[in-house]
């Protein structure tokens, strides 16, 4: 019985030994063709990758970048501030507006319409922001199409979105295609009273626009607008550095600007001379000038005097070359004004006085200065002679009235007493009345 037991059990020790090791000889297979079946699997994923990105890595970066870019800045179920916002996001991120053509290509027509109706930071809408960016003319097209009022909206500013586009100084297509879809902007004016026309040439200075855009922008009166501090465009244009061409617009649009003053006394001639630094003012000056000749007669005050502006500004010159230009234009621009004869007055000639000794002196040689002194030196006698001659008649004026109570006196008193006739008043009494 117990070696029965014992063989059993010897029977079934070795069975389990060999089941052990047939178990473990069974995982050991099944981990190596495991691990052969992962590195094959890894190898064909890999393999299969590589072919798959060498084929399509091109196409996929611009896909996923696209994508990315609109679902990152913007969902495909976002709200009515999504186009805000995202040509804000733009703005920011290099002026990508393939962005905002995929926006609208996911976007019914109902939905651009609201976007585009949205007013965001300061009342803006989608188009302020476009044209505040310098977009292109198919992606202000696409915004306008959108919604075409917003383009009469004005912010809280009072700027329309021609305001925002000839301050930036977008391209001249656009600023074409605004006026002619809202002629009548071109007059709109924000809180300070600026129309569009006020913004553009102050950055024809920069060269941003070219004067051909101006015959636009000046339709409609819009030149003849004065902001609240009295100044036309042509005070901009003159102030800001417009090109001739510029002026030579504005002045056939609105001659009488030349006459108008702000509301410092300044008409456009003086902003002309603040900025005589610049290369071309001698020629801008010469065109104010031969425009409005009479300029010279007016009768300013002397801190609104040309010459007092022109010699306020040559004191203050701070730039060697900047020096070197102003001193050049500063002289041609004075001998341009002598040469209108302005009338000798004490205003104009205490203005002269004010030059520094480098514009003085070559003032006072000028043939029309020298004419004036020749005339004042001419009346100096005559003037002599005539305050003589009052001199003479108020003394003999005090003198009668003297006489004639020293008079009155002696012939109501017989008994005149001897100090009067003594006296050096009463013997010249006795001697012109006895």
């Amino acid at each position: 019985m117990s070696a029965r037991s014992s063989g059993l059990s010897s029977g079934r020790s070795v069975a389990g030994r060999n089941s052990v090791k047939s178990s473990s000889n069974s995982n050991s297979g099944r981990s190596v063709a495991g691990r052969n079946s992962v590195k094959s699997s890894s190898n064909s994923n890999s393999n299969s990758g590589r072919s798959v990105a060498g084929r399509n890595s091109e196409k996929s970066n611009s896909n996923i970048n696209s994508n990315n870019n609109s679902n990152s800045m913007l969902g495909l179920n976002a709200g009515h501030d999504d186009l805000f916002e995202l040509c804000h996001i733009i703005e920011h991120q290099g002026n990508d507006w393939e962005v905002l053509h995929d926006w609208f290509f996911r976007h019914s027509t109902t939905e651009a319409h609201d976007a585009a109706s949205y007013r965001g930071r300061s009342g803006k809408s989608a188009l302020h922001v476009v044209c505040t960016n310098n977009a292109p003319l198919d992606v202000v097209q696409r915004v306008f199409s959108a919604n075409s009022d917003a383009i009469c909206w004005d912010d809280d500013g009072g700027w329309t979105p021609l305001h925002y586009a000839c301050h930036h100084g977008i391209d001249e297509e656009v600023l074409q295609f605004l006026v002619s879809k809202n002629p009548d902007g071109t007059k709109d004016t924000d809180l300070k009273g600026r129309n569009p026309l006020h913004f553009a040439v102050g950055n024809q200075g920069k060269g941003l626009f070219r004067s051909s855009i101006f015959n636009s922008l000046a339709d409609n009166g819009a030149v003849k607008v004065a902001d609240k501090k009295g100044m036309c465009p042509l005070h901009y244009a003159c102030a800001y550095g417009a090109s001739l061409e510029t002026l030579e617009i504005l002045i056939r649009a609105h001659p009488k600007a030349l006459e108008l003053a702000d509301v410092k006394g300044f008409l456009p001639l003086h902003y002309a001379l603040i900025n005589c630094e610049r290369k071309d003012c001698a020629v801008v000056v010469k065109t104010l000038l031969d425009n409005y000749p009479g300029v010279a007669d007016i009768d300013f005050q002397l801190k609104r005097h040309p010459l007092y502006v022109l010699a306020i500004q040559a004191k203050n010159l701070k730039g060697k070359e900047e020096s070197k230009t102003f001193k050049a234009n500063a002289l041609i621009c004075l001998n341009l004004f002598l040469d209108l004869g302005p009338a000798p007055t004490t205003i104009f000639l205490s203005a002269l006085h004010t030059l520094p000794k480098w514009l003085l002196d070559k003032a006072v040689v000028h043939p029309k200065i020298q004419e004036c002194l020749n005339h004042k030196v001419s009346k100096r006698f005559p003037t002599a002679v005539m305050m003589l001659d009052f001199y003479a008649l108020l003394t003999v004026l005090v003198s009668f009235a003297f006489v004639v109570i020293e008079s009155i006196d002696r012939r109501s008193d017989e008994n005149l007493s001897d100090s009067v006739k003594s006296s050096k008043l009463g013997e010249w009494i006795l001697l012109v009345f006895n």
